[in-house]
């Protein structure tokens, strides 16, 4: 197929245009062109908006888009995949109650049912899903049997790598490393994508699988309708418990041939998995994927769509009215932005006719000069101008709704903790402001205040600007019920100012929120702090092998002293999103949140990923030798048992051919010495004889 280029597809489609149709022989002609267009370009002579529209071409506008790709394409397989998996193995309670626990993310709502009861979900809900399902995952299918070690394993490290790419290709830039991380992350997926073939069902396949059912429910059908009309015969009739039972060995046996041919048909040679491989040379191409996706275009279709065909006539070609508008408007809009910006830098100059067409007036007297307008009298010159608001809020954190009224240090003692107020918040002092020398009366005179939330600022990945950031809304109401319940949420607290290359917490802690506090000291300067009680990781400082996935208890010691602080509001860096792990009091922490995050917690060194594979295979390949070693060693053994017992039953046998011997020779032996005797001995035995037979004739 000859690759698509528009100047030689318009060249192509104008010279079939031109051919002329009247006759038979010429429309067979034209009809012969045609299909020799269709051949090599994959595309017949239709006619099309952008073949003469300027500086446009058709074949370029068409980029792998991330909404329909990866969040209606992907995820949604994925998903689809992950419950049928989750069913196979007996994991869907499991799932179903860690999907419930899933705390609500800034801006989205909790979801309150399974995944498999929600009937409808957008675009925007499955890129929320695409967030949250590989935590949820790994949850639902930790502490796995030995048989279940290896496709668990797989099912995991496939929905890792499937999820990384998503926020991979998010990027608002990228480099070398980014796209060889992507590149990565894709194969990976493909590698471990096989867990899930069995579960993949195409539409040939179902087809297949529903004509097998059916052939053997006719199969079957025939044959009862024969051991039917035999028992009549006989003058017999079938009985119900007969009759369920073939019913039940029917349902059966066509349950059987389904799954059989489900899974033996399935394969992964769909459209969506096949864009994936073109985000690099998308990429490459355009520089980044969001900024072209079609989020933008079915956002706003009032402006680009329906505004455009109520300005249209609708005669022919009223496609490209369409086109011109959009374009119009928007170069009048980067005109607009342009204008402002050089009033900006000198606001000094700006004629009042500029002033009055960009509308720079403030509200009172916007609404003077519309009064103007309508009785159509002269606009005042001499007018301020202001320039529209831009609303980007302070990056800074913000304490909002008070629990409780002002008080002093030293009227609350803190009678549920190790230490009182005043303790806590003099470590604060020393800790992170240097300031030890304060005394305990000037302490216990400050002046405090508990609150209920705190919004957290955290910086954006890659902004546009360097006040772009993400608020996060952190509660904490202690014993206070918010919407039914208490609410003291986990935050990521950076302590340590140095960062160790084998920390995969990179400076931060896990901790809950337990109060928040504002105090103001003598020179009335506020204090922003709150008092955090710190998470125990399980693997240290490191990541779980076989999830990849930061996991935190509680601790249970009795020493508390250890868990509680007293840190600043700038500590926090940001909200930790946990996922509960059934049947523990263990959380995972999810790094697939945001970028940031994702960034931050994730590992992208794939070289030590790879290393770790490579050590974990060396590791495996060493077990399997040593119980290779060991069933060798076992045979040994038993070779050698078994040649001990040989030998042992050989001694045996000879031992007892010698005592046959030796008893042989002890009964010849003896035979001869009487032998002997006998010859020595021959007149005495006679005189014994005669005296006997004497003896016997006197007797009688």
């Amino acid at each position: 197929m000859t690759p698509r280029d528009q100047e030689e597809h318009a060249a192509k489609y104008y010279e079939y245009a031109d051919l002329p149709g009247d006759t038979p022989q010429e429309r067979r002609a034209k009809m012969a062109v045609a299909q020799a267009i269709e051949k090599d370009y994959n595309m017949g002579p239709y006619p099309s908006v952008f073949l003469d529209y300027p500086f446009v071409d058709g074949y370029a506008l068409y980029r792998p888009d991330l909404l329909h790709v990866m969040y209606l394409g992907m995820i949604q397989h994925l998903m689809e995949w992950i419950e049928a998996f989750l069913q196979f193995h007996g994991r869907l309670v499991d799932f179903d109650a860690v999907w419930r626990s899933i705390p609500r993310y800034t801006g989205k709502c909790k979801f309150n049912r399974p995944y498999r009861q929600i009937t409808q979900l957008q675009g925007k809900d499955y890129r929320y899903i695409g967030k949250i399902i590989y935590p949820t995952i790994a949850a639902a299918l930790n502490n796995p049997r030995p048989s279940q070690r290896k496709p668990f394993r797989d099912a995991i490290q496939c929905t890792r790598h499937l999820v990384s790419c998503g926020l991979s290709a998010q990027y608002r830039s990228h480099d070398e490393i980014t796209i060889g991380n992507l590149q990565t992350y894709l194969r990976d997926f493909h590698h471990n994508e096989h867990v899930f073939l069995r579960f993949r069902k195409t539409k040939s396949t179902t087809a297949l699988a529903q004509k097998q059912k059916a052939e053997i429910k006719d199969a079957m059908d025939a044959e009862f309708r024969r051991e039917d009309q035999e028992l009549l015969d006989c003058g017999e009739y079938l009985t119900a418990q007969r009759r369920g039972e073939r019913k039940s060995a029917q349902q059966k046996a066509m349950k059987e041939a389904y799954n059989k041919v489900i899974a033996d048909g399935g394969d992964f040679d769909f459209v969506k998995i096949h864009l994936l491989g073109h985000f690099e040379e998308a990429i490459r191409a355009i520089g980044n994927l969001p900024s072209h996706s079609l989020d933008c275009s079915e956002k706003c279709p009032k402006v680009m769509l329906k505004d455009a065909m109520r300005n249209c006539n609708f005669v022919p070609g009223f496609q490209k009215q369409i086109l011109n508008y959009n374009d119009r408007l928007h170069s009048l809009n980067l005109r607009v932005l342009n204008l402002q910006q050089l009033l900006r830098e000198n606001r000094d100059v700006c004629p009042p006719e500029v002033q009055h067409a960009l509308g720079l007036y403030c509200r009172k007297d916007r609404v003077m000069v519309n009064k103007l307008n309508r009785q159509n009298l002269p606009i005042p010159e001499d007018l301020p101008v202001h320039f529209p608001h831009e609303s980007q809020l302070s990056p800074r954190h913000t304490i909002k709704y008070p629990a409780t009224r002002a008080f002093f240090v030293s009227q609350v003692p803190l009678s549920d903790h190790n230490f009182t107020l005043a303790e806590y918040l003099r470590r604060l002092l020393a800790s992170f402001y240097g300031r030890r020398d304060i005394p305990n009366e000037e302490l216990n005179r400050w002046e405090g205040q508990q609150f209920k939330s705190v919004t957290v600022a955290t910086p954006m990945y890659q902004p546009f600007g360097g006040q772009e950031c993400t608020f996060h809304k952190v509660g904490c109401t202690v014993n206070q019920p918010f919407h039914g319940r208490p609410v003291n949420d986990w935050v990521w607290v950076r302590r340590e100012s140095t960062v160790d290359p084998e920390d995969d917490l990179q400076c931060y802690r896990v901790a809950q929120m337990v109060r928040i506090y504002k105090f103001r000291d003598a020179e009335d300067r506020r204090i922003l702090s709150a008092l955090v009680r710190y998470l125990a990781p399980m693997h240290g400082k490191s990541s779980e092998p076989i999830s990849g996935l930061l996991r935190f208890t509680e601790r249970t010691f009795s020493e508390n002293s250890l868990d509680l602080e007293m840190v600043p509001i700038e500590s926090i860096w940001s909200i930790v999103y946990r996922t509960g792990i059934p049947r523990t009091t263990h959380y995972y922490a999810n790094p697939m949140i945001d970028l940031q995050t994702f960034n931050t917690f994730y590992p992208h060194n794939e070289e030590e990923d790879e290393e770790d594979e490579e050590e974990e295979e060396v590791e495996e390949d060493v077990e399997d030798e040593e119980e290779e070693e060991v069933e060798e060693d076992e045979a040994q053994e038993e070779v050698e048992e078994d040649e001990e017992d040989e030998e042992e039953g050989e001694v045996e046998e000879e031992e007892e051919e010698e005592a046959v011997e030796e008893v042989e020779e002890d009964e010849g032996m003896v035979d001869q010495e009487l032998g002997d005797e006998l010859e020595d001995e021959p007149e005495d035995s006679v005189e014994n004889s005669n005296d006997s037979n004497e003896d016997s004739n006197i007797s009688d």
